[in-house]
């Protein structure tokens, strides 16, 4: 596909911010299940912050962010999609870390493979 533009390629994405409700559960929901670790975490003012990432050379690939509304009634993401090397191999350890996450009892873990 030509560009219309006549531009280089040179954009990549770094990280993504989320603003959250629950930061513990969904840090944990990134580090079980999708196997990120937490570089950092800290406070912007009243705003509570995690820093995580699955590439040892990225301080983070993910912030998460306390300050979601609770009255918000749909998800502002509509879609976040990123190209793994080995495709649909981690499509079917990523279904399957988050059925394990799902069934996991309170205070036990699901597995990173």
């Amino acid at each position: 596909m030509s560009n219309p533009l006549g531009q280089k390629n040179s954009l990549s994405f770094s990280h993504m911010g989320f603003y959250v409700r629950d930061l513990g559960r969904m840090a944990r929901f990134y580090k079980e299940v999708m196997c990120f670790f937490e570089t950092d975490r800290g406070d912007l003012g009243p705003v509570q912050l995690v820093f995580l990432s699955r590439d040892p050379c990225e301080h983070h690939q993910i912030v998460l962010a306390t300050g979601r509304p609770t009255d918000l009634s749909f998800s502002v993401i509509n879609q976040i999609t990123s190209e793994e090397s080995e495709g649909f191999k981690q499509i079917e350890l990523i279904i399957g870390l988050l059925l394990r996450f799902a069934r996991a009892r309170p205070g036990r873990r699901a597995r990173c493979a």
